[in-house]
């Protein structure tokens, strides 16, 4: 860690499988936390664009979520799942799993 009050996580790119023919890749940059409280930080996401073969466009965007630190050495990121409305009657999830992270 840089310095004590910040820390950086890291997303790697998830791959979404849509149909046969279209592919979408969704990439998460490096985002950063801010520590608040001893007890408490805070996730900022930025809103991050998905462009597809196809002329339509979507943003997923994420919310910013609390976390609560467990235990001094070790913090939970909880995501939810957000739902995607592509204009057709496609719909698709974005599953986000609980990730763990050292400090």
């Amino acid at each position: 860690m840089s310095s004590p009050h910040r820390l950086h996580v890291r997303r790697v790119t998830s791959q979404i499988n849509m149909s046969s023919t279209h592919r979408l890749h969704v990439r998460r940059v490096t985002s950063q936390i801010n520590l608040f409280y001893p007890h408490r930080l805070y996730v900022r996401r930025v809103t991050s664009q998905i462009s597809m073969s196809s002329p339509h466009r979507l943003h997923v965007r994420t919310i910013t979520s609390q976390i609560n630190l467990g235990s001094p050495h070790r913090l939970h990121v909880r995501r939810v799942t957000s739902q995607i409305n592509l204009g057709s009657p496609h719909r698709l999830h974005v599953r986000r799993v609980t990730s763990r992270i050292n400090l």
